[in-house]
């Protein structure tokens, strides 16, 4: 699993630094579609590898702080028995 999201967060960590759709002043299709799969990562024991890929952080930083996604992820959570990242 760990290699999986090691790549997939690559991956990201390059389109977030290609692309603008990530750093938008609102929330696009793109965080909505790979919010829960990293929203669900942050709350293993591998969460810390999101700080091997800055860029992947600071999306996921900047898309929490919006309220509409606190909510949500506080939805999320609750419904999985989560602990809220």
């Amino acid at each position: 699993m760990v290699r999986r999201m090691s790549f997939v967060a690559c991956l990201l960590a390059r389109c977030i630094h290609v692309r603008s759709v990530f750093d938008s002043s609102s929330v696009s299709f793109a965080d909505l579609n790979h919010f829960p799969h990293t929203f669900y990562f942050t709350v293993t024991p591998h969460a810390p590898l999101l700080d091997s890929y800055p860029h992947v952080k600071a999306w996921w930083e900047r898309l929490m702080a919006r309220p509409s996604m606190k909510k949500l992820g506080a939805t999320m959570a609750a419904a999985a028995g989560a602990n809220k990242p």
